[in-house]
């Protein structure tokens, strides 16, 4: 990451990939990021609704969690 990534930038590296968003409400959702445009985060195969998908406002996200792997 870099000092002048956003959100929406973070997003867009993750495309294909499961995440969780953590939104303004104190909710968290995960899924696998299908879309991300400049308003607007696609996530696809929501945990616990896998056959779910959600738009959600991109101002409306606190966080973005990312599985990594430590070596």
């Amino acid at each position: 990451m870099g000092d002048a990534d956003s959100v929406k930038m973070v997003l867009e590296r993750q495309v294909g990939k499961r995440v969780a968003v953590v939104l303004s409400t104190g909710q968290e959702l995960n899924g696998v990021v299908i879309k991300v445009t400049r308003d607007l985060l696609h996530l696809s195969e929501l945990g616990g609704r896998e056959f779910n998908d959600a738009v959600i406002p991109l101002d409306r996200i606190n966080a973005v969690v990312i599985r990594v792997r430590t070596r």
